[in-house]
């Protein structure tokens, strides 16, 4: 039967090959597998019976080290290929043409743990121009020389491996690796002018790919030129008969940098009929979107004008320009439609257009995949992420970007027995201790970083952005430290308060605190708030911590050290020494995080609730939330010589905040 559109899981199966041995990438080292994913494309109620190849924009999230996807047909052999490369931090997408199995399912692999997005934009049937094939490598120039900057290379495709001597274009996963420095590649038929538009924007750093239709050229060739030194990987996905039923001639479209760039969560329409080669009853595009100078990480959605917007992404950007080669069917007037999660330029590229004899069936994009809200990409293990993304009414704070850190007030807090209180960043220019620490990631979410230091001038040396969520790090500084942040406004009534963290066993002497202030309760010196440090009083220094300022609600969670503490009315209500104890995978990772909520049940009793894996820990005391309130979270650190911390895990990891 054909299923619905959901965004969900669509005709998902989770292969038994698991832990079977990924053909290694060279230079790559070769590790057991995550179970290979069999989505039944076919299924899908807007996916024709006679469907022999689909678009599909399949997107990595949440990545923890360097890696690659392949997707081909199920009832061919793996190959050797990638359709695409991922890096940690912000999730990397790419759009890409699989052929579909005898019976239309597309398998897709992991080099190592990573969720995965897999939405559909179109799908092409048979005896129409596409000609479909198990993916094959034609070029690494990693077994050679890279492409030097400014350097032509000709690539024979015509007539390799699957693809007829007489296609009249080729589908290719075009990848830059070992870059030495940021850069662009460009291709196009051999013979044929050089275009001013980019297959591939790359930086330094892992390898990142991009798949396009490029027509071929004298005697079937591809032409590639680089602004930069760098190796070139390029996979075949398939072809185009010789027909020419799809012109392929690259020409720019738009480049907001020009003119204005987009606005978030503004629409922009995009003109692709009456275009020089665009035929007349052309149905469906192939354009390169590509992100430059965002404001903040973010992600562009496009779909044909006239339908509604869909709940899926064509392209995800961080801080330096990346693109994306998408096929999307044309909507009213023969226009495309783009918006932008964050202020961004957006450089749009036509690389193709496919009239009606091409048999190609374009549609709103659908998601087909979300492993991040169903099960977890890699087996054996914890999901790192337990809980959904958060929907619906309240405050609500998901770090997936950047601007999410504009959204919260942070503050530093630090006493030694060398130096007097101080704050950040009401004091900026204080040292705020000698010592240093490792944190559980470097700052650019790399491996840890010997040596870091409390900088009152750097609010990055503490607090930042990893793999989309924040984390507070704070460690072998000489004395005692508090990080707080709340999210920057005053709630007049709190309800629910809900958070991600980890419970690892910090060992003595660190631990987190979540508390419901009243407004007026938080200590005020010099104008400024001291969100981490309330009191009764407006001045003086206070280092009581917000648990004892009155008419405040909080929660102490210290592990085996000194267990759950329910504060209210600046004094300790309840504890339970041994809360943490039933989780004891919790305890052994940082990588897994535990959803916690408070919640004033509204007839005198608040309720706290503990995800612990197999069991959920419920407490309930007597109380109201105060009204008017500022919600915190805090991280508290000693010294090594009072925490007796013989790991080095002095990193603390949030998400998924709500504030209902």
């Amino acid at each position: 039967m054909k299923f619905p559109h959901v965004l969900t899981t669509v005709g998902l199966v989770v292969s038994t090959l698991v832990g079977v041995a990924v053909v290694t990438q060279p230079g790559a080292t070769t590790q057991a597998a995550p179970p290979i994913l069999e989505i039944d494309v076919r299924a899908v109620a807007e996916v024709p019976d006679d469907a022999t190849a689909a678009v599909l924009n399949i997107a990595a999230a949440r990545a923890q080290q360097p890696g690659y996807v392949v997707a081909w047909p199920c009832d061919q052999p793996q190959p050797a290929t990638s359709s695409l490369n991922y890096r940690p931090g912000a999730p990397i997408s790419n759009s890409t043409i699989v052929t579909l199995s005898a019976t239309g399912t597309v398998c897709m692999s992991r080099s190592n743990d990573v969720d995965l997005i897999v939405d559909i934009n179109s799908v092409f049937g048979s005896g129409g121009a596409f000609v479909g094939q198990n993916p094959e490598r034609l070029l690494d120039t990693r077994n050679a020389q890279p492409l030097a900057a400014g350097q032509t290379l000709a690539v024979d495709v015509g007539g390799r491996g699957s693809i007829p001597v007489d296609a009249s274009a080729a589908v290719l996963n075009i990848a830059a690796a070992r870059a030495s420095q940021a850069g662009y590649l460009v291709a196009w038929p051999c013979g044929g002018p050089k275009p001013s538009t980019a297959a591939l924007n790359y930086s330094t750093g892992p390898a990142v790919s991009n798949t396009t239709a490029v027509a071929l050229g004298t005697n079937g060739q591809v032409c590639l030129e680089s602004s930069a030194p760098t190796d070139v990987v390029i996979d075949a996905n398939g072809s185009f008969a010789a027909s020419g039923e799809a012109p392929f001639d690259p020409q720019r479209l738009v480049d907001t940098r020009l003119e204005r760039r987009v606005a978030a969560g503004t629409v922009l329409e995009v003109q692709i009929s009456g275009h020089p080669g665009v035929p007349s009853d052309a149905t469906a595009a192939a354009i390169n979107i590509a992100a430059v100078r965002p404001a903040a990480r973010g992600y562009v959605v496009a779909w044909p004008c006239g339908g509604n917007q869909p709940a899926t992404a064509s392209l995800n950007y961080e801080d330096r320009p990346v693109s994306n080669t998408t096929i999307i069917g044309l909507g009213t007037g023969g226009r495309v439609c783009m918006s932008a999660s964050t202020d961004v330029d957006l450089v749009v590229d036509l690389n193709g257009a496919y009239p009606a004899s091409a048999n190609i069936t374009s549609f709103t994009p659908l998601r087909l995949v979300d492993t991040r809200t169903s099960t977890p990409a890699a087996p054996g293990g914890s999901n790192p992420e337990p809980s959904p993304r958060p929907t619906g009414p309240g405050w609500i704070e998901t770090f997936d970007t950047a601007a999410a850190l504009d959204r919260i007030d942070v503050q530093v807090h630090h006493r030694s027995d060398h130096d007097p209180d101080v704050n950040y960043p009401a004091q900026p220019n204080q040292r705020l201790g000698t010592n240093t620490w490792t944190g559980d990631h470097g700052l650019d979410c790399g491996p840890p970083t010997q040596g870091r230091t409390l900088s009152a001038q750097d609010r990055a040396s503490n607090t930042y952005m990893c793999r989309e969520h924040f984390m507070t790090s704070m460690g072998d500084v000489d004395g005692y430290s508090t990080i707080a942040f709340s999210p920057k406004q005053v709630f007049p009534s709190v309800h629910e308060v809900c958070w991600d963290q980890n419970v690892t066993n910090m060992g003595g002497r660190q631990w987190t605190e979540v508390v419901i202030t009243p407004n007026n309760a938080i200590r005020v010196q010099d104008g400024k708030q001291y969100i981490a440090h309330t009191g009764p009083g407006t001045t003086g220094v206070d280092n009581t911590g917000s648990l004892h300022a009155p008419q405040t609600f909080g929660i102490k969670l210290a592990g085996p050290f000194d267990g759950l503490s329910i504060w209210q009315n600046g004094g300790r209500a309840d504890n339970d020494p041994y809360y943490a104890y039933a989780d004891t995978e919790g305890m052994e990772s940082v990588a897994i995080r535990r959803q916690h909520c408070i919640t004033d049940l509204g007839n005198g009793t608040i309720e706290v609730r503990i995800d612990q894996g197999t069991s959920t820990y419920v407490r309930q005391v007597p109380g109201t939330f105060p009204r008017n309130a500022r919600v915190i979270f805090e991280d508290h650190n000693y010294t090594p010589d009072k925490d007796n911390d013989t790991n080095g895990h002095h990193t603390w990891h949030w998400d998924n905040l709500i504030v209902r």
